[in-house]
């Protein structure tokens, strides 16, 4: 969630658009990438 606050910061901040736009890209892959986990841990109850 601090990343969120963050693209929100740089959107309201003034910051170039494409800043903000490669930050949230970031973000979204990284959650594509724990996404898998999180089923795994869901499923098992366990890491």
């Amino acid at each position: 969630m601090r990343i969120v606050k963050v693209v929100v910061s740089l959107t309201f901040g003034g910051y170039d658009a494409l800043l903000s736009a490669v930050t949230l890209a970031g973000f979204i892959e990284e959650m594509q990438r724990v996404s898998p986990v999180w089923e795994k841990t869901e499923k098992t109850g366990k890491v």
